[in-house]
């Protein structure tokens, strides 16, 4: 069992790393949609892409602490659930769009690159979820 200060470092490290990795892929996809003129679809999958192997790495070798620089069993359950969590921030986007598509601000370059950063919020939430009830939750059953 997890103490309290225990679980606030770790999800303190998560959020440093959801931090490098999010700018990694911050970076990534918003240089496609506005510099190489990727759909924001294309470009959420582009950024996401490019900051998970990053993210997976720091995750296992440091914010979860597994003692592995690489666990093929884990790696694959990062896989299906950022599967899962690029569902959601497609999902997000799409939803956003959808939502503002007859207002003043649809279509707008601005505008877009404000749904993205949204989505990136939403999604910061959901992976600290699946991560630490997923991917890395036998990290728990290890003595302190």
């Amino acid at each position: 069992m997890k103490s309290r200060q225990q679980t606030l470092i770790q999800v303190l490290k998560f959020f440093s790393v959801s931090l490098a990795s999010g700018a990694i892929d911050a970076c990534a996809g918003l240089a496609c949609f506005n510099l190489l003129d990727f759909s924001l679809h294309g470009s959420t999958t582009a950024g996401f892409c490019t900051g998970l192997v990053f993210g997976y790495f720091m995750h296992q070798t440091w914010t979860f602490a597994v003692g592995k620089t690489f666990d093929p069993a884990a790696f694959i359950k990062f896989i299906l659930t950022n599967t899962l969590l690029l569902a959601i921030r497609l999902g997000v986007v799409q939803l956003l769009l959808l939502a503002l598509l007859h207002s003043p601000f649809a279509g707008d370059r601005l505008f877009e690159n404000a749904v993205y950063l949204i989505m990136l919020g939403i999604s910061f939430i959901a992976n600290y979820l699946l991560c630490r009830f997923i991917v890395f939750r036998y990290n728990d059953h290890k003595p302190a």
